[in-house]
């Protein structure tokens, strides 16, 4: 009976493991995030390292405020969501 239990605990935790519930939008708001490049086609625009799903992946974003430029290794905060559109 126990070798049927620690079966059953291992699949539902494998089961669990393997969904995963998609965090873009809204759900980023408020999340730290390192930049990584700035972009050369606009000057507000900027590529920033962030924890999403678990992972470190790339996130597009814009400056709200085009006085303040931001360096490489820059700490910053998803501020706003808006049509798509990361703001920092």
């Amino acid at each position: 009976i126990f070798t049927l239990i620690m079966v059953g605990v291992y699949w539902m935790m494998y089961k669990l493991q393997k969904e995963i519930i998609p965090e873009r939008g809204e759900k980023l708001i408020g999340r730290r995030g390192t930049v990584y490049l700035r972009k050369t086609n606009n000057k507000d625009a900027y590529i920033i390292d962030i924890e999403i799903n678990g992972r470190l992946q790339a996130l597009e974003v814009i400056s709200e405020d085009s006085n303040k430029t931001y360096q490489t290794g820059d700490l910053v905060v998803v501020k706003k969501y808006e049509e798509n559109i990361y703001y920092i």
